[in-house]
């Protein structure tokens, strides 16, 4: 059975959602403090103007909203990368699409 893969355009897609955005259109809401935003539901969740995030009270952190949805949400790599594709695709300028999100 071939693997499924994902073209160089999806992953660079996929490379530049903003964690912070992607949250956000999932009901989280996010506090600006000096060069990071905290999450206000989960105030150990902090996330740099870099993309880079750090879930202080659960020991996690990473690059990226793939990173994220990796190692929170016990995604692939692939499926990680094709959900973020899907969503800006569908939604291009508008809310992301409803993933679940478990923070």
């Amino acid at each position: 059975m071939k693997r499924a893969r994902y073209t160089t355009e999806q992953y660079e897609q996929a490379k530049q959602t903003s964690l912070v955005d992607f949250l956000t259109s999932q009901g989280f809401s996010f506090l600006r403090q000096g060069y990071y935003w905290r999450c206000n539901e989960h105030d150990s969740l902090v996330v740099k103007e870099n993309g880079r995030w750090y879930w202080n009270s659960k020991k996690l952190s990473g690059y990226s909203t793939i990173d994220y949805l990796v190692k929170v949400n016990n995604m692939s790599p692939y499926d990680a990368i094709m959900s973020l594709c899907d969503c800006d695709c569908k939604l291009m300028g508008l809310a992301f699409c409803r993933l679940t999100v478990l923070i």
